[in-house]
């Protein structure tokens, strides 16, 4: 994989016109990641030179990006991207003021001359065709959109070596067995996403699929593991949620301390290689965690209680 990175950034950094992905603007992690791959994918087929800007990313603990992961490609540095660099959304409720501010930003966009922010794109990277076939000869990547999207988060989820450390002694402190399901089961204000679905309904999916009764839960609220022990007693399931979490509110995380943020990334990040390493997962695609593991595992291996087809 260190070979076709190496591919990658010798192929990115041949492109004149670059794209400067902001992530980190207001969303949830996976989120702003997931949106990020497909950014990579539609730079990729228009030639573009794909670089960050983190530096006030909502997950930063210092440097944004860095803080957690590997770096990929260049990152920007100036402080108006903070300002400017935005998702295509309006800022203002007054359009005279919205559109000020985008004239503003288009006036920041084009101070360096062949770069575009991400506004300028946002809509394009998000309706990319999903079945079409994608041809990167110079990196021997080819398939359709999910199949790209595969190599490219390989490409990226390469953690900085204190973040490593800490996320394989987390994994290694739960004692997991060789085989185990994995499930997604959301809580917190992910019903803004999509409708929350019962917990029945991932028990039936997992045993009409295997015989395996053991379980890793990501979930952000310890009601929905008491639910799974008072109503399934024969199975055994392990979590990485604490007791008195009861639901994540992504406008509580911006007010939590630094070192209460790293912890909760860290936990996130080691949930989500667990859940990459199960025999099966079971989750929902209309969530960007579900989203993101569509595009991590073999396709065999995941499936959508909701949306039956991977898409964005």
């Amino acid at each position: 994989m260190q070979e076709k990175l190496k591919s990658y950034c010798s192929l990115n950094n041949s492109f004149t016109k670059s794209f400067v992905y902001h992530i980190g603007y207001n969303a949830g992690f996976f989120s702003e990641y997931n949106n990020m791959i497909l950014a990579m994918v539609y730079c990729l087929e228009n030639k573009l030179k794909f670089t960050l800007y983190s530096k006030d990313a909502n997950f930063r603990i210092k440097d944004g990006w860095s803080d957690y992961f590997q770096l990929f490609c260049d990152e920007k540095k100036n402080p108006l991207h903070s300002i400017f660099n935005v998702r295509a959304e309006r800022r203002f409720k007054s359009q005279i003021l919205n559109s000020i501010f985008f004239l503003l930003a288009k006036s920041f966009s084009q101070t360096i001359p062949n770069q575009l922010l991400t506004f300028e794109l946002w809509n394009k990277v998000r309706t990319l065709p999903a079945n079409k076939i994608y041809s990167f000869k110079e990196i021997n990547l080819n398939g359709n959109l999910r199949e790209i999207c595969y190599e490219l988060v390989k490409m990226t989820w390469n953690y900085n070596s204190p973040t490593d450390i800490q996320i394989k002694e987390l994994i290694q402190s739960l004692s997991l067995p060789e085989e185990y399901v994995g499930f997604h089961i959301r809580g917190g204000d992910k019903f803004i996403e999509a409708p929350l679905l019962e917990v029945n309904l991932y028990m039936e999916k997992a045993s009409s699929l295997t015989t395996i009764k053991k379980a890793f839960v990501l979930t952000d609220d310890y009601t929905v593991i008491e639910l799974l022990k008072q109503n399934y007693p024969d199975w055994e399931f392990f979590t990485l949620c604490k007791e008195n979490e009861r639901g994540y509110f992504h406008q509580n995380l911006k007010k939590e301390s630094i070192d209460s943020k790293k912890e909760k990334f860290i936990k996130l990040f080691a949930s989500m290689d667990i859940l990459a390493n199960s025999q099966i997962f079971i989750g929902a695609f209309s969530s960007n965690p579900g989203i993101y593991l569509g595009m991590r595992m073999e396709k065999e291996k995941i499936y959508s209680l909701d949306i039956p087809e991977w898409k964005i």
